[in-house]
């Protein structure tokens, strides 16, 4: 509708609202094509202005929207400065609006920083950050927010991950009809699980998850869906070929979408198979994924994959 020149100028929020569509389907090259462009085409607008067209119909602003879609992009590429960055952006945009859209993208940019910080492994950022979703919530009498936020808390401040709470956290979610990201959270419950010793439960879970992730379309969240499968059946005594496939395939999709740090965390993975089921070119694998990592990017993955590399 937007290339007939009647519509043409509303291009911006379109492009925003696509930019999202292909981040959650892990098409991560034309997320970013599509949200950096919504981003220009919003700053291109008078900055005496409102900048966002008064017929955008959603609560959040679409320029924070896109920035903080952009840190997304970024964070599963590894570019963690440039996530960062465009993380600010999205914040200072949101904090500097007044009620109603303020507080509400505030609790919107937030809520996605919270998972990067998640999917980086940093629990207690993300709680950090959750928390601050929370009280906006409290605050403006959103109790979408103060839901949503909760998701990413993990438990109680200084205390270990609590299953129950992410859990009801997700029912929650579920009954009040919302799906976004919930493969994702599915998937932390599994680890969360995991990591309290219900390895049985940890896998019907990222089943659920994997299930979720193909309903939805969310391609985004399965290569660490899959990784994390394959990881729970080699602890709990599945068959180590299952897990192989699993793996193989986190890697294909992963360097499929872009996803870096999702594609050098399977390979990884994929070096832990016990030496009689790993594949023979399991090292050519991690050298690759390994390579694909930009330079100034750091985890345990990365030490872990130089330290098997050297070896």
């Amino acid at each position: 509708m937007t290339r007939h020149r009647a519509l043409s100028w509303f291009q911006p929020e379109v492009d925003g609202c696509a930019g999202f569509a292909h981040l959650y389907l892990g098409h991560l090259s034309a997320a970013h094509r599509f949200l950096t462009r919504s981003v220009e085409g919003l700053r291109a607008r008078p900055a005496d202005g409102d900048q966002v067209s008064p017929y955008w119909p959603l609560p959040n602003d679409p320029l924070a929207a896109a920035e903080i879609g952009l840190a997304c992009v970024a964070a599963l590429r590894g570019e963690v400065a440039l996530a960062a960055a465009h993380e600010q952006e999205a914040v200072r945009r949101a904090e500097g609006m007044g009620f109603p859209r303020g507080p509400f993208t505030v609790g919107f940019v937030k809520t996605y920083a919270a998972w990067i910080r998640q999917f980086y492994g940093d629990l207690a950022a993300a709680h950090a950050v959750a928390s601050e979703v929370v009280a906006v919530g409290r605050r403006y009498g959103y109790a979408y927010w103060v839901v949503l936020g909760s998701a990413y808390l993990g438990g109680l401040p200084d205390g270990a991950p609590d299953p129950a709470l992410l859990s009801g956290t997700v029912e929650s979610l579920r009954l009040m009809g919302h799906e976004a990201f919930l493969a994702s959270m599915l998937s932390s419950l599994a680890q969360v699980t995991a990591g309290a010793g219900d390895l049985e439960r940890a896998r019907t879970l990222v089943d659920d998850a994997l299930q979720m992730a193909h309903q939805t379309g969310e391609m985004l969240h399965v290569p660490e869906i899959l990784r994390r499968r394959a990881a729970f059946a080699l602890a709990d005594g599945g068959d180590p070929q299952d897990a192989v496939a699993d793996i193989l395939g986190a890697l294909e999709l992963a360097a499929e979408q872009g996803a870096v740090v999702s594609r050098l965390r399977a390979a990884v993975g994929l070096s832990q198979v016990p030496a009689e089921h790993r594949p023979p070119d399991w090292r050519e694998v991690l050298t690759d994924a390994r390579a694909a990592v930009p330079p100034a990017y750091s985890s345990t993955e990365t030490l872990a994959a130089d330290q098997l590399l050297a070896g």
